[in-house]
């Protein structure tokens, strides 16, 4: 992740955009392992709630591959076709794992 290049896309400092993703991948994970649970209740509407902050969050932060995982799941969650074995929610997972490694490892 071009951790650099998209602080100065946001026209921030670099150490700032940090902080932020670190605040993004918090909420975040407990997002996410809200989403898994919503998925296993068949709640579809909370599914969307949450895929939709997400997507806040994820386009304020210039983090477009994300971005469009969890449109598409709020897309799906709200036409009612988003299933447990949903190979989205494992790449959703993946990315933050991947933005999560590059902070720690400061790469970027």
């Amino acid at each position: 992740m071009d951790i650099p290049g998209k602080a100065a896309e946001l026209e921030i400092e670099e150490e700032e955009y940090r902080s932020l993703l670190r605040l993004f991948l918090t909420n975040a994970a407990t997002e996410v392992e809200q989403i898994e649970a919503a998925i296993r209740a068949d709640d579809l509407m909370e599914v969307a709630r949450l895929a939709h902050s997400l997507k806040g969050a994820s386009a304020t932060l210039g983090l477009t591959e994300l971005l469009s995982i969890v449109e598409s799941m709020d897309a799906s969650a709200r036409a009612r076709t988003l299933s447990p074995t949903d190979a989205r929610l494992s790449l959703l997972k993946q990315r933050i794992g991947q933005i999560s490694e590059s902070i720690v490892a400061g790469r970027g």
